[in-house]
């Protein structure tokens, strides 16, 4: 994905619903890229993250819904909440499996509570519980509020 530091196109709509203004570090796709309008160093992780965005965005159907472009992927995001949410578990998912494995336990499991607190905060809507949104994120809980089974008896190591 190509790194462009500015502000994403719809930036003024998403500052009206979502309290990002002045936020520095936040990353929003568009398609093919990636707006880093903080200039940040985007590590793999969150490139990941955002990359699930960008492909999403290309066109698909899912939960009913069906879009074509990066524009109405982000109306749908903006306007349904749950369809935000299932976005952002997807997208967090694929973080969670791309940080690094190298690095100590407690690190891990510090990274694994900022994301969680990052994806059940106010930027995307308190949609969630924290603890709600470990479970999301390790894939133990679909963002309907069904437990995964074979994730719960196999949990993933942090």
């Amino acid at each position: 994905m190509k790194i462009i530091t500015a502000y994403p196109p719809n930036f003024s709509v998403l500052a009206k619903r979502f309290p990002i203004k002045g936020k520095q570090g936040i990353l929003y796709a568009w398609g093919d890229r990636i707006y880093n309008p903080s200039g940040i160093t985007i590590p793999p992780w969150l490139k990941a993250h955002e990359g699930v965005h960008g492909e999403r965005q290309g066109g698909m159907c899912d939960m009913g819904l069906c879009w074509t472009t990066p524009a109405v992927w982000w109306d749908l995001y903006i306007h349904d909440a749950e369809f935000r949410l299932r976005e952002e578990v997807l997208a967090h998912r694929v973080e969670w499996e791309a940080y690094p494995r190298e690095v100590s336990i407690e690190n891990h499991q510090k990274y694994l509570d900022q994301m969680a607190e990052r994806l059940s905060g106010p930027i995307y809507g308190d949609l969630i519980s924290k603890r709600e949104a470990i479970e999301m994120i390790q894939g133990r809980m679909e963002p309907n509020g069904e437990t995964n089974e074979t994730n719960r008896n196999n949990p993933r190591p942090c």
